[in-house]
């Protein structure tokens, strides 16, 4: 998964992910996200089982290991249908769902998985942030690059004004752009470690199933 590493490093999802990257699952551990997280990674010891009266209707439990630990992870039926072809013993991908800090450790309520695909194949969702400072920034050269890459996701800069405040500035439509390792590549080039970065888009994380007993006391 080492070829990955660079790419997803750089979704550092700030509004959902509190800075976490989507590729250090015990990191999840220190925070709790109010949205959708993504884990790349492989899943491990999975154990699919359905209830005694619908067996039919299975779930997963799995582990999904990156480079730095595990975390733990659950499909719902609903989930485990869609996705069973996915959730299956070392499967290379991205989880994506709400995070459940309930128990001991955090749990990975899974609602959605992608296989990863070769690292030039990539594409993220979510919009585009580079930090622009000093009067010797790229700008002719990081707007080249914007064109050679156009798509669907917005590009916003972050700089600091006269007065010294930071500026977050959203370009026009013309310039938004495919999210893809090529891309990221160019402008980490120009413009140096940790001043490129790809925002996800915010979404309301789907909720568990309440528990059978809760249910029937609730009626």
């Amino acid at each position: 998964m080492c070829p990955y590493y660079s790419v997803l490093s750089s979704k550092l999802c700030r509004p959902l992910l509190a800075g976490a990257p989507p590729w250090d699952g015990p990191m999840l551990a220190g925070f709790a996200p109010r949205g959708v997280v993504p884990r790349a990674g492989v899943a491990a010891l999975v154990e699919v089982r359905g209830p005694r009266k619908v067996p039919t209707r299975k779930s997963a439990r799995l582990r999904v290991e990156d480079l730095f630990g595990s975390t733990a992870a659950v499909a719902w039926p609903s989930t485990y249908e869609q996705h069973r072809d996915s959730i299956r013993e070392d499967f290379v991908g991205l989880f994506t769902g709400s995070v459940d800090q309930g128990g001991d450790t955090p749990t990975l309520m899974i609602d959605k998985v992608e296989p990863l695909a070769e690292r030039d194949a990539l594409r993220l969702e979510g919009s585009l942030e580079m930090r622009i400072d000093g009067p010797a920034a790229p700008l002719e050269e990081v707007g080249a690059v914007l064109r050679r890459h156009p798509g669907p996701s917005l590009v916003r800069f972050r700089y600091r004004d006269g007065a010294g405040r930071e500026v977050l500035m959203r370009s026009g439509s013309d310039w938004c752009v495919s999210l893809q390792a090529s891309l990221l590549d160019e402008l980490q080039a120009l413009l140096g470690d940790g001043r490129v970065e790809v925002v996800a888009p915010l979404k309301t994380a789907p909720r568990a199933p309440e528990p059978r007993w809760k249910r029937n006391n609730g009626a």
